[in-house]
This record gives structure tokens, sequence and C-alpha cells, in this order.
């Protein structure tokens, strides 16, 4: 393969100020918190001072709430968020990524989708600058202060009958067989 620039090619700097962040950090106005639930989802309030980047939240469950909040370990890391895993790399039960704003109208809630009814999870959320690559994320002091929000749905979880009759025909099979022995005994 053959490249003809030509004779009127000429090569420039780079601009350094295009890949720089239209808000080099960012913070949150409106700490994160649960404003609802319902049986499959969970909606998040929250407010930031950035409109150029995105807010991203997870729903977690391998571990309990308190586990969540006292083992840094089990907490997802921002980039995790951000990408929607948890802290083992695994996709998250549930994680949605939005503009922090559209049409110059900040964004103050998140719904996440896809839950179990009547059951816990953790919520873990960061903000961005949204530098095209790799953004800068909203950092807590420590991973101690980074605490997990307490999410329950509601409803009731929907019992397995699956194996209530089966007991059911042993039992009823026992009860049988016992009296046939004593028909045979008897008679």
């Amino acid at each position: 393969m053959k490249t003809n620039l030509g004779s009127n090619f000429v090569v420039n700097d780079y601009s350094a100020n295009a890949y720089v962040a239209s808000q080099q950090s960012v913070n949150w106005t409106t700490a994160p918190a649960i404003k609802s639930t319902t049986d499959t989802s969970a909606t998040i309030s929250f407010g930031t001072d950035n409109a150029y980047g995105e807010v991203a939240c997870v729903l977690v469950n391998e571990k309990t709430n308190s586990e969540y909040e006292s083992n840094n370990n089990f907490k997802p890391s921002y980039e995790q968020v951000y990408l929607g895993l948890d802290s083992d790399n695994e996709a998250a039960p549930s994680a949605k990524k939005i503009n922090s704003s559209t049409d110059n109208t900040a964004a103050t809630e998140i719904t996440l989708d896809g839950l179990v009814k009547d059951e816990n999870y953790a919520a873990f959320c960061t903000v961005t600058n949204g530098v095209p690559v790799w953004p800068g994320f909203f950092e807590y002091n420590s991973y101690d202060s980074y605490v997990p929000l307490k999410v329950k749905t509601t409803g009731e979880k929907e019992s397995d009958d699956s194996d209530d009759d089966s007991a059911l025909l042993v039992s009823s099979n026992i009860v049988a067989i016992c009296t046939m022995i004593a028909a045979l005994i008897f008679n």
C-alpha cells in the first residue's frame, strides 16, 4: 500500500486543550439517597456540580449491607461502578449510567431496574467529569467514608411450591403401603 500525502501536507501540533475536561473536579452537591423503591426497581436522588459528565450507580447483593459497610474489600471502586461491576469485576445485578445534564437541565435522580422482590441491596454511586477516554471521578477521603445506600425492594418473594406436591405424594404412598401390609397381616 502506497500512501501519497501530497506536497501541501503539513503536520501541526495537536491542541492540548482539546483533551482537557470542561471541569477538572466533580462533587456531589446533594449526597445520593434512596428516593423510592418498588418490587423491581430503586430510584436514587442526588445533586452534582458537573453538567458535563455522567452519574453511574450499581446495586449489589452478594454480601450483607453490614459487610459492605464494614469491609472495604467488598466495596466496588469508582471505576468499577462506572463500568457496572461489583468489587470482583462481575456484572452487578443492576447498573445504570446517565448524563449529568440534558439540555441544560441537571439530572437529579437515577432509576435502576431488574431487581428481585423483597430483597436487600447495597447501592454505590459515582459522578464523573466527562473526559473522553478515561474520566476523573468524585473521590472520598477514604473507602471508610464510601458508605453504601441500603435498598430493600417491596413485595413478597414468590414461594416455591414445586416440592410440596412430591412430599404429599411420598407421604400418601407410605400410608398406602402401610395399609396394604396391615391388610395382608390381618387377613
